[in-house]
């Protein structure tokens, strides 16, 4: 993944739509993301994030 001034930007399709987030801390971004996941029990239909 490429970071621009140490910030993140991450690209991915959820529920038929694209999820475009900016992050300066990947760990805690995954983490936070992970939860969301889980609590609504779906995963990303595609496990490749994408770095624009």
């Amino acid at each position: 993944m490429k970071a621009k001034n140490g910030i993140f930007h991450i690209q991915f399709p959820y529920n038929g739509k694209y999820v475009q987030i900016k992050s300066n801390n990947l760990d805690l971004t995954f983490h936070h993301l992970e939860k969301v996941f889980n609590r609504f029990g779906t995963i990303p239909e595609n496990h490749q994030f994408l770095a624009s």
